[in-house]
């Protein structure tokens, strides 16, 4: 018989995963009409610009300091409308005390500063001798 997922992450992370369900359909409806809503809010708070400004060469556009050829931003944006990239569900997955303590930058699991019957450290598992013997 299968065992079910009670770890909400790993349970969250395979849900990310399903494209064809019922949330990932309503997450993509969802965020399209965010995204939408924000292009419109930024066409009407932008300001007015001069036709001056507005005239970009057809062989050459400048972004910041740069300047890039036409060519490659038409390459970067085919880049982006490819596979979408695969979401990684390997790797560490930290409880919320050690994702806050990694983002504080202290060790994600403190040292044990303890001491045992023995006079040395208190370990984590069995660490001296047991309480009852029989």
């Amino acid at each position: 018989m299968g065992k079910s997922l009670r770890n909400k992450k790993k349970v969250a992370a395979r849900t990310a995963k399903r494209t064809d369900s019922f949330y990932a359909v309503h997450h993509a409806a969802r965020l399209q009409r965010l995204s939408s809503k924000l292009t419109t809010e930024g066409e009407l708070v932008k300001p007015d610009v001069k036709e001056d400004e507005m005239k970009v060469d057809d062989e050459e556009t400048v972004e910041g300091d740069k300047q890039v050829k036409a060519e490659d931003v038409k390459r970067e944006d085919a880049d982006m409308e490819g596979e979408p990239k695969k979401i990684s569900t390997s790797g560490p997955r930290l409880n919320r005390r050690e994702e806050w303590r990694m983002s504080k930058g202290l060790s994600i699991r403190p040292e044990s500063k303890g001491m045992n019957r023995q006079g040395t450290t208190k370990a984590r598992r069995k660490s001296g001798r047991s309480a009852r013997r029989r």
